[in-house]
């Protein structure tokens, strides 16, 4: 989970900059250019500036509850393997008075703590590739916006 986090975190630092770097030029060429179009041009230019610092903000938001849910998953980890120590000495204590009976129970507990730790792992894992996917289509989406050839 940490892993997937620091790479979404890679890819829209790396887009984020990429449209910055795009969008400023933009807007240096049209204070050159000057107009009112221009400055209408650069206006859109702008919001689309203040758009990012907006879409960061949420991306670090989503990537703060992915962490958390990372360290959910990772309490959930624990809390089941704080239950199986419990439920091992639960069985010993019943092995000697019924050992078929005892054996059974600690098999269907310990299966039941690691489908519960694989299912919130995997909710942890799907909430963080799917804030990358989405970061990523926004900045997609912004760069295809912008073209600096029309200006010419």
């Amino acid at each position: 989970v940490q892993d997937a986090g620091s790479t979404v975190s890679s890819d829209i630092e790396a887009g984020k900059t990429a449209l910055q770097s795009k969008l400023t030029e933009l807007i240096a060429q049209l204070d050159a250019e000057g107009g009112t179009e221009a400055a209408y041009v650069k206006q859109q230019a702008q919001d689309i500036l203040d758009q990012i610092t907006a879409s960061e903000s949420n991306a670090k938001t989503y990537a703060e509850n992915a962490a958390a849910s990372a360290s959910s998953a990772s309490t959930t980890v624990s809390d089941g393997k704080q239950a199986i120590t419990d439920l091992q000495a639960a069985a010993t204590a019943a092995v000697q008075a019924q050992q078929t009976t005892s054996v059974k129970a600690v098999s269907d507990a310990q299966s039941s703590a690691q489908t519960a730790v694989a299912s919130a792992q995997s909710t942890a894992v799907s909430a963080v590739k799917s804030q990358e996917t989405a970061s990523i289509q926004a900045i997609e989406t912004e760069m295809e916006t912008i073209d600096l050839g029309e200006l010419s």
